[in-house]
């Protein structure tokens, strides 16, 4: 039987989500997983140094492939931060006690009893494919960006996938595939996704590129249309 988590949150279940949330630091990092779609360790990683509010851009650890990559930040988060970092010196994390990183668990008992409040009553423990839990910020994030038509490398980019196979499980979302997407409105996953695109760094662009290995006319090609679908997002007309 296919377990694997496929759920992620609508647009109205992200506003649901947000507006009952009143903690602080639970909003925060809720937030900031949803920007981002940085994975829970990976969040609870992030130091004021990280974060540079002039660009609007986080600098990302992922732990599991031993690797550093930058993600992007709502201006609604930004909003958050530019009051709270002053009160944090460079080398504290943002989501902790300021030098001291809050754990993984201490985390999630924070924002378990919140998700099966508002989205898993009535669902079995061990149902992965249903129930929202943290990761599921992760997969709201890969996947909004695919139903909004983001091309399924830059996705990769920003999720840092080693593996196009990983990122290729979100193409069934694509709008040529037939799905449709639950609302346009000027909500927080839709407000990220138009951040992302007005502030991506174009060196990104250049790094995509860098790793074809061109050897046929026909990878060439697929190079030159790749290259238009990022300019045409990067830099739209």
């Amino acid at each position: 039987m296919n377990n694997d988590r496929e759920r992620y949150l609508s647009t109205s279940e992200v506003k649901q989500l947000l507006n009952h949330i009143s903690d602080f630091r639970e909003l925060l990092f809720v937030k900031l997983a949803l920007s981002t779609g940085g994975r829970l360790q990976t969040i609870l990683h992030i130091k004021k140094k990280d974060i540079n509010l002039a660009r609007g851009s986080v600098l990302l650890q992922d732990l599991k492939n031993n690797s550093t990559y930058t993600g992007f930040l709502h201006d609604d988060v930004k909003d958050m931060l530019e009051k709270y970092l002053p009160t944090l010196k460079g080398d504290e994390y943002v989501i902790g006690r300021k030098r001291t990183r809050l754990s993984d668990n201490a985390m999630a008992r924070t924002i378990r009893p919140t998700l099966n409040k508002l989205f898993n009553q009535g669902l079995a423990k061990d149902d992965r494919k249903n129930r929202v839990v943290i990761h599921t910020f992760r997969h709201t994030f890969a996947s909004h960006l695919a139903i909004n038509g983001t091309p399924i490398f830059t996705i990769q980019k920003l999720m840092n996938h080693r593996d196009i196979k990983m990122t290729m499980r979100y193409a069934k979302l694509a709008p040529d595939s037939g799905m449709d997407w639950d609302g346009y409105g000027e909500e927080f996953i839709h407000m990220t996704l138009m951040y992302i695109k007005r502030t991506i760094n174009y060196f990104i662009y250049l790094d995509i590129l860098s790793q074809f290995k061109i050897s046929t006319f026909q990878s060439l090609n697929r190079v030159i249309c790749t290259s238009f679908c990022y300019f045409s997002i990067f830099y739209p007309f």
